[in-house]
């Protein structure tokens, strides 16, 4: 512990995850961070997104303890409700040197990774780092996106789907496309070994954000519900001046338990097609990142 402490000094990191009705998976990651090899310079916040606080949760939040559940009184989003637990946080404590953004069905199996995390990055390095996110029915999300994608890309996206009968087109398509590209990285990775490097965009399961990501000026004030947050953050970064850092050493698992929670595909569709143009509208307007 005393090295522990020499190493981390005043560095913490605040995990905020986003719950939507997945009582179970929530408290099973709160567990395993609990488990890390350094949990005493961890915070834990829990924003529960679902119409009633489950019991089973309200029980493991209380004032003093590094574990805090927030109930905001509506469903604010993903990056939303992100955001206003950070609020809430800081209206307490001093800021973290990491914020790490994730879904509530996450494993983080290396007991260390947090500690490799604060020991391996300067948080005034980089904006962002993206870990190893693996999906047992997707393969390897991360990196999201290798490159930033185009103009005409964002607004063929925001084309797409503002129609639903085009959205489903698309989204089969881009599944069975995924699927392929997945056996083919798979394949890959069994003959090369990956490495760090800097890439575009985080898979948004698991987003890692620097000290120096809301020092210079970054936000998670972002203009839709849900979808493209991965952009969105991108997007900051490279205005900030910030690198993203793709780290496969870093590994967590995705198991993708409907985290969303939205049973009403017409749903989904509204928001991604807020999403889209949004970031068309807002972020690629010009070819540049605003």
């Amino acid at each position: 512990m005393n090295l522990e402490k020499e190493q981390f000094g005043k560095k913490r990191v605040l995990v905020i995850g986003v719950n939507y009705h997945s009582d179970k998976e929530t408290r099973v990651l709160i567990n395993e961070i609990l488990e890390q090899q350094c949990a005493c310079y961890i915070d834990i916040l829990i924003v529960d997104n679902s119409r009633f606080l489950p019991e089973s949760l309200s029980r493991i939040g209380r004032p003093g303890k590094r574990v805090l559940v927030y109930k905001p009184d509506r469903n604010l989003g993903y990056l939303g409700g992100a955001n206003w637990a950070l609020n809430q946080y800081l209206q307490t404590s001093e800021f973290p040197e990491w914020v790490i953004i994730s879904n509530t069905d996450i494993y983080v199996p290396d007991r260390h990774f947090f500690h490799n995390l604060v020991l391996n990055y300067e948080a005034d390095g980089a904006g962002i780092i993206a870990p190893d996110v693996f999906s047992p029915k997707l393969g390897h999300q991360n990196p999201f996106m290798e490159y930033r994608p185009s103009c005409f890309r964002m607004h063929f996206y925001k084309w797409v789907f503002k129609s639903y009968i085009s959205t489903l087109t698309y989204e089969f398509l881009a599944t069975i496309k995924s699927l392929i590209l997945s056996m083919f990285r798979r394949l890959k990775r069994k003959n090369t070994i990956s490495q760090t490097r800097n890439i575009y965009a985080p898979h948004g399961s698991f987003i890692i954000l620097s000290k120096a990501y809301f020092q210079r000026g970054g936000l998670l004030k972002y203009g839709a519900f849900l979808f493209a947050d991965e952009v969105f953050v991108a997007e900051t970064a490279m205005r900030l001046n910030l690198k993203a850092v793709y780290d496969p050493h870093l590994k967590v698992i995705h198991y993708g338990h409907g985290t969303v929670g939205l049973s009403n595909v017409r749903k989904i569709w509204k928001y991604m097609a807020e999403a889209s143009a949004y970031c068309a509208d807002t972020l690629f307007t010009k070819g540049v990142a605003k």
